[in-house]
């Protein structure tokens, strides 16, 4: 299965280093990187592997709750491409944010002033995976 396609920079006769951020599994993975020329001819490169065995705390924490004008989301890793949508309890959307890339120990605050008194369920998808969090506003 291919992870990535990352496009060349061209011809140097100095090394240019390549950096790609795949999401972590617990335990081994293996990974083989497939270099194309621009000619169209490739070679297989040697296997490594990463090897992930202690667990990494990646649960995204929401607080307070219950919360009153608004709540904080704390992000344990780096997230790529990450987007916030608020779904209020029939389903409806009543607020999505495009947030993009974000830092590990990041702390987004979402205002919530504005929200009726209720359960809410908050989406908080990024580019390899998604998460969902209940929140009350009192």
């Amino acid at each position: 299965n291919s992870l990535a396609k990352i496009p060349a920079a061209g011809f140097s006769s100095k090394a240019i280093n390549y950096k790609y951020q795949a999401e972590a599994n617990q335990g081994k993975t293996y990974y083989q990187l497939k270099q194309y020329d621009f000619d169209g001819k490739w070679e297989m490169l040697s296997t490594i592997v990463a090897n992930c065995e202690e667990k990494i705390d990646k649960e995204i924490q929401v607080y307070p709750i219950p919360a009153n004008e608004s709540v904080n989301i704390l992000f344990p890793i780096d997230y790529i491409d990450v987007r916030i949508s608020v779904i209020d309890v029939t389903g409806k959307q009543i607020l999505e944010k495009n947030i993009g890339n974000i830092p590990q120990g990041e702390i987004i605050n979402l205002p919530t002033s504005n929200f009726p008194k209720g359960t809410y369920t908050v989406n908080i998808i990024s580019k390899y995976s998604s998460q969902a969090k209940l929140i009350v506003i009192n």
